[in-house]
């Protein structure tokens, strides 16, 4: 699976720098000739250079809900998890040196 998920990955990556170069290039060439302003080849460029970004994002989002829900369904625990799980622990350790000594009260009384 992580090999997946790392395959899957560099596609993405890769179909996304050539998708820049070749829009850089179409730029360019509208801008040499004259069929577009610079300034408006300038703003194109930064339109879809945020809109990268923002798929980038998404998609590094949705990466990461993938690989913890997977994680999640191998059973593995989170952070969170583990945390209040070591309190748990904690918590009954106590209660039982308690009752330990409880039960070693009662039976030096009948002693």
């Amino acid at each position: 699976m992580n090999e997946w998920l790392k395959t899957g990955f560099l596609i993405g990556i890769g179909a996304a720098s050539a998708g820049k170069e070749k829009v850089e290039k179409i730029l360019s060439d509208l801008s040499n000739n004259g069929s577009a302003a610079a300034d408006e080849t300038k703003v194109l460029l930064k339109t879809l250079g945020d809109k990268g970004k923002k798929s980038t994002e998404n998609l590094n989002q949705q990466l990461h809900q993938g690989i913890s829900d997977s994680l999640h369904e191998l059973g593995f625990v989170t952070h969170e998890e583990l945390a209040q799980l070591q309190q748990q622990i904690a918590f009954l350790e106590t209660e039982i040196k308690q009752l330990k000594a409880v039960v070693s009260q009662n039976e030096n009384e009948e002693k």
